[in-house]
């Protein structure tokens, strides 16, 4: 049996991960029916709305899925107070070489 601190730390990047290839299968899926509409003859309406339905839970997907990752980072910095950020990202920094 796993360490139940090891899964908890673990499981946040694999909801990630299903969260990311949803919004990549929803939008892929919704762009080919969308060009299978183009392409079709008949009805096309009905399949038009489900391609737009389509990409458009996979954008809401990828929002979500942006949101979560700065709630990760976040969380990890929280964590690890002692690791300085890098220079370079750190807000009203002059870098290495400023003269003072």
């Amino acid at each position: 049996m796993e360490d139940p601190k090891t899964t908890i730390k673990t499981e946040p990047r694999k909801s990630l991960l299903v969260l990311f290839a949803l919004a990549m299968y929803s939008v892929i899926v919704g762009s080919i029916i969308l060009v299978g509409v183009g392409l079709g003859t008949g009805e096309t309406q009905m399949a038009s709305g489900a391609g737009l339905i389509m990409i458009t839970v996979g954008v809401i997907c990828f929002i979500f899925y942006a949101l979560a990752r700065r709630q990760t980072i976040k969380q990890k910095q929280k964590e690890n107070p002692d690791r300085a950020p890098h220079p370079a990202q750190s807000p009203g920094s002059e870098g290495r070489n400023s003269a003072k």
